[in-house]
């Protein structure tokens, strides 16, 4: 008696289990939290709850329909729906962060900011991929673009988010632990001034680097060039953990 619940075998449903984690958890979370932290940090007070509904509604209809096309077994085609309302949402949330960056009040957009504001832009990149995948390249030959929509989920909009964010918030959550009560008695350090400009700036640098590096070298199919790229996001990250080391080891002092 068979006493399965699905069809196939279970590595048939890897991909569900992995957009279940990536769009489910990851992409909600980022464009959940993006909604409240960019217009924030650009000091904008743009808001705008209906976009960010359609928003809501679009990803979790791309995730949804996703998964009932791949359990019913039915054709690429069908899958063009899913990408369609994925595509749609991805499109309106960065309306969303474009309309919060042209009223901002604040001007000048710092590096953390512009990185984050990269990442809603690679959000992009994988939906390419895709679509690439199901309806342009011979069934077998898109190995190399399976591994860049991976790459780039996880290493483009995944990690610049992460590598922006990081040092909008960490900081200000440290200045207020260890400075809050000193506030008023004496000029401290801002929250800015908790890590290195120099190491941040050297952190983009490389990331932007071996992203770019590691995509060619994918597409190109050039050892050398992947490792070029890979050793420029392991620095990425060795400065990224240098200058959060720097920030969460900072010591009171008074200027």
């Amino acid at each position: 008696m068979n006493t399965h619940i699905f069809p196939e075998s279970s590595v048939a449903y890897l991909s569900l289990h992995a957009h279940l984690g990536l769009v489910g958890w990851f992409l909600l979370l980022i464009t959940g939290v993006g909604s409240r932290l960019i217009p924030m940090f650009l000091i904008s007070k743009y808001s705008n709850k209906n976009l960010l509904w359609w928003v809501y509604g679009m990803i979790n209809g791309a995730l949804v329909s996703f998964i009932l096309f791949k359990i019913a077994g039915l054709t690429s085609i069908a899958f063009l729906l899913s990408i369609i309302a994925g595509l749609t949402g991805i499109l309106l949330f960065g309306v969303y962060c474009y309309k919060a960056y042209k009223v901002r009040i604040r001007r000048q957009v710092d590096d953390q900011m512009k990185i984050s504001l990269l990442s809603v832009a690679q959000m992009l990149i994988p939906l390419i991929a895709i679509i690439l995948i199901l309806y342009f390249l011979p069934a077998g030959e898109y190995l190399n673009i399976s591994i860049l929509y991976g790459f780039c989920i996880l290493f483009g909009w995944i990690t610049a988010i992460i590598l922006g964010m990081t040092f909008k918030t960490l900081p200000f959550i440290v200045w207020n632990k260890v400075y809050t009560k000193k506030a008023f008695k004496g000029r401290t350090p801002t929250p800015k001034e908790l890590f290195s400009d120099k190491i941040y700036s050297g952190m983009l640098i490389a990331y932007l680097s071996g992203f770019v590096l590691f995509i060619a070298g994918i597409l190109l199919s050039q050892d050398i060039i992947l490792k070029v790229g890979a050793f420029a996001l392991l620095l990425a990250a060795v400065l990224y953990v240098t200058n959060t080391g720097k920030i969460i080891t900072h010591q009171q002092k008074q200027l």
